[in-house]
């Protein structure tokens, strides 16, 4: 069994990014959500640009912006530090760190930036993870999401997931 424990990421405030979103909508699984996570806020300029087209209802979320003069600088600051961030993924990075929020993205420039920052991350195999090893999804219904995942637009590289799903003890062709 996997000697990392996504279970830490079980009952804590996340800010969830679009990649993430869109991914568990297209399998299926956005519900985990709210059953991982003990609240999720989506930036409101995500959800008005990036997730227009998709039917957010079977989860809830609230709406988060930059309130503050030092998140605004932030903000500022990481535009200059990391031009190659999306001004999405300035105003996320910027909510987590001024809300303490676990900041949930696939994307590897975001994570790195978390690093720097001292900021909690996860993504969508954390939230799969945390939910077989929490108990709200078997084995059996991972090995299935997983199969979706790999079916889907979301882009992990086939050694992450191969070694996730070894990690897991699950291979494709197990039923």
């Amino acid at each position: 069994m996997l000697g990392v424990s996504f279970t830490k990421f079980h009952g804590k405030d996340a800010v969830v990014d679009a990649n993430v979103i869109i991914d568990l909508s297209e399998i299926r699984a956005l519900s985990l959500l709210n059953q991982i996570f003990a609240s999720v806020s989506i930036p409101e300029s995500i959800v008005q640009f990036e997730l227009q087209t998709l039917d957010l209802k079977d989860i809830s979320y609230r709406t988060s912006t930059i309130l503050s003069s030092a998140g605004y600088e932030l903000y500022r600051t990481l535009g200059h530090a990391y031009p190659m961030l999306s001004e999405y993924d300035r105003t996320l990075l910027t909510i987590a760190h001024d809300n303490g929020l676990l900041c949930v993205t696939n994307e590897r420039p975001m994570r790195r930036v978390c690093e720097v920052y001292g900021l909690s991350y996860t993504g969508i195999l954390g939230i799969l993870g945390c939910s077989h090893q929490t108990g709200i999804i078997s084995a059996l219904q991972l090995k299935d999401l997983l199969d979706k995942l790999e079916k889907s637009s979301c882009y992990l590289g086939e050694a992450v997931l191969t070694g996730f799903r070894e990690a897991f003890e699950l291979t494709k062709d197990v039923v």
